[in-house]
């Protein structure tokens, strides 16, 4: 299911602590960066194999969709981990950040080329904010 058609943030009500909830957050967050991580890697020995000194518009825009996509999954995994007792509102804040910044890459992704920062930047902010660097883009 996208993210985009959800009619909601929060997985629903959670039985975790916040010091839980932290912990499994900063879990899914490093899953993502190391996915991430993974496909960047991926990509540039692909780039490199190919030796082609250029890339297309359209190379570009597969790659960003691929990395929207991985972006999109790991908030679809902090989603499902539910709210924790405290700081929900700033969670559901940052789950709806992730998934419009994901939504606009994927919407739109040779726009996106030059633009990953302004459109990741609230989530990014909010990512800080929560102490969860590795979920910042």
């Amino acid at each position: 299911m996208s993210l985009a058609v959800m009619a909601g943030c929060g997985g629903g009500d959670s039985t975790l602590s916040k010091a839980e909830y932290e912990q499994q957050l900063e879990l899914v967050c490093n899953k993502g960066l190391q996915e991430r991580g993974e496909l960047v890697s991926a990509v540039n020995r692909e780039f490199e194999q190919k030796r082609e000194g250029k890339t297309s518009p359209k190379y570009e825009a597969e790659n960003l969709t691929k990395l929207a996509t991985v972006y999109e999954g790991t908030t679809e995994d902090i989603d499902d981990l539910g709210l924790p007792d405290q700081e929900a509102e700033q969670i559901e804040e940052f789950i709806r950040a992730r998934e419009e910044a994901s939504a606009r890459v994927l919407a739109d992704p040779l726009s996106a080329r030059g633009n990953l920062e302004p459109i990741f930047e609230d989530a990014n902010k909010l990512a800080i904010s929560l102490d969860v660097k590795s979920c910042a883009m």
